[in-house]
């Protein structure tokens, strides 16, 4: 008897088991069929949020450009990319940021700049990628950058000179020492002499995250000169401020702004932050409030 109910209670057990992978089977296609149809859905929404969001953040800078080119006498572009607007009583500025990174043959790629001076290049396959005039490389032997960096307004930048050279302390990831320039002088990297800036009151220095350089040099004429690391934002600064990010999402792929009789022409490629799913290009023309 007891033989009888195991061989009923396999069977239905059996029975079930089978009913069990046809329910799974089903449920998996439906499921599959779901994903197939929510996912292109979810992921065009996202698409269409970033467009918004970028879209509103390009209206913003563009309305930030022309409400401080109506209270200007006139306006300057320093090395492409930052506009100087000179105020009856102050100046404002308008800084695109670049990127500053070690390529795979430690060769230092983008730029360092400065509010007052612009741009500097740190190597010119910059502008083309064929070139070899100048450059500046991390020795690893000898653990320092060497060789030119190039500023169309101050000239050359030379690391390791006879004097000082801006060395990597490894156990920080902080460069210190000091590059050179004929028309401004010494460029400090670090406040600390031996690559510590945590043992600095005010701690600032230019550091090596993964690999890009980020963070400030000194110099006693033009002050601060800055190492965007991989950002590629736009920074607002008035004569009171260091600088204030005015984009937080935005990566600009390329700018441009040159100065055609009294106007600014502008442009630039912009897309979320590294993304590239989408772009928006834009041009601008601005014009000093005074000639208006």
């Amino acid at each position: 008897m007891v033989k009888q109910n195991l061989s009923w209670q396999n069977k239905f057990s059996g029975f079930t088991l089978v009913e069990v992978i046809i329910y799974f089977g089903i449920l998996i296609f439906v499921l599959s069929m779901v994903v197939q149809i929510v996912v292109p859905f979810f992921k065009t929404s996202t698409l269409t949020k970033e467009q918004t969001t970028l879209r509103q953040e390009i209206a913003y800078l563009i309305e930030k450009i022309t409400s401080q080119a109506k209270t200007s006498k006139n306006i300057y572009v320093t090395s492409d990319w930052i506009l100087n607007f000179e105020k009856p009583e102050n100046r404002t500025y308008l800084r695109f940021a670049k990127s500053a990174f070690l390529d795979q043959n430690n060769d230092l790629m983008g730029f360092m700049s400065n509010w007052f001076i612009g741009s500097i290049s740190f190597n010119c396959k910059n502008f083309t990628s064929t070139c070899s005039t100048y450059k500046v490389w991390y020795n690893n032997s000898n653990k320092r950058l060497e060789g030119w960096a190039w500023s169309p307004i101050i000239g050359w930048v030379h690391f390791n000179t006879t004097t000082y050279s801006v060395n990597f302390n490894s156990s920080t990831n902080e460069f210190y020492g000091y590059a050179w320039n004929d028309i401004i002088g010494w460029i400090k990297f670090n406040c600390n002499e031996n690559g510590n800036s945590s043992l600095c009151q005010n701690k600032w220095a230019v550091k090596l995250n993964e690999s890009y350089l980020t963070g400030y040099a000194w110099n006693e004429t033009v002050g601060w000169i800055i190492f965007d690391g991989k950002n590629q934002n736009v920074y607002f600064k008035d004569s009171s401020q260091d600088g204030e990010l005015i984009s937080e999402k935005i990566f600009f792929d390329e700018v441009k702004f040159e100065k055609v009789n009294s106007s600014i022409n502008g442009y630039f490629k912009a897309s979320i932050s590294d993304k590239k799913e989408f772009s928006i290009q834009n041009y601008i023309n601005v014009i000093p409030g005074n000639l208006r």
